[in-house]
């Protein structure tokens, strides 16, 4: 089987994506994790790059951290800096392919395939095909545990922010919204289920508001 990387953010989508690839055999050589250099946390989720090391080490595997200007930089200096790390770690660690969580998000799905073509990287979607509540449902049913992390409250209820991610908050999300969070809805912070070695201790502090999207206030304990 193929030697890889887990693309990660300790998101449910991506610790499921990580799960599925070890049962289908593939050899992980370590996961995957872009960072806003300005805020030292998580792209996307803003949980402090600590807590995702912690999580890390509990799941077993290397952590490499790939450092992004912003959350969402220009195109340009996203797929530069990528790439270049990308090509360093396919010598370094002698890989073929990265795993991500996507879904059903064609153009997302494309777009991946045809940048980590550039550099001979196959792009591998463990979960592709499934539906959202097929996602959810495996997920719980296996054990996994994760809290809200980040929310647009546009789209989900403002109170769930911090919460379980479970059949209740599930319930909670309006129809026109996608189950999964495929569309940025809403992102989760995994801290235990059958992948890891022990179980990872989180403390709330609060939350913070930035334009449409609220974000948890996460430390480790």
């Amino acid at each position: 089987m193929s030697r890889i990387l887990v693309s990660w953010s300790s998101g449910k989508d991506s610790t499921l994506a990580l799960y599925a690839t070890l049962k289908q055999g593939y050899t992980i050589a370590g996961l995957l994790t872009t960072v806003n250099s300005r805020e030292n946390s998580v792209t996307g989720h803003r949980v402090p790059i600590s807590i995702i090391r912690s999580i890390a080490g509990s799941l077993g595997f290397p952590l490499y951290e790939i450092y992004l200007p912003e959350d969402l930089p220009p195109k340009g200096v996203y797929e530069s800096i990528m790439l270049n790390h990308l090509v360093s770690l396919k010598k370094e660690l002698g890989i073929d392919g990265v795993a991500f969580g996507d879904i059903f998000v064609r153009d997302m799905i494309e777009y991946k395939e045809t940048l980590l073509g550039k550099i001979g990287l196959k792009a591998i979607y463990p979960l592709l095909g499934l539906d959202s509540m097929t996602i959810l449902n495996m997920f719980l049913t296996l054990g996994f545990k994760a809290i809200i992390v980040a929310i647009d409250y546009k789209k989900i209820p403002y109170g769930v922010l911090c919460s379980e991610l479970d059949m209740k908050f599930i319930s909670l999300i309006p129809a026109v919204w996608d189950k999964c969070g495929e569309y940025g809805e809403y992102h989760t912070l995994v801290y235990d289920g059958p992948v890891f070695r022990k179980h990872i201790k989180l403390s709330i502090e609060g939350y913070e508001r930035i334009e449409n999207r609220v974000y948890c206030k996460v430390k480790s304990m």
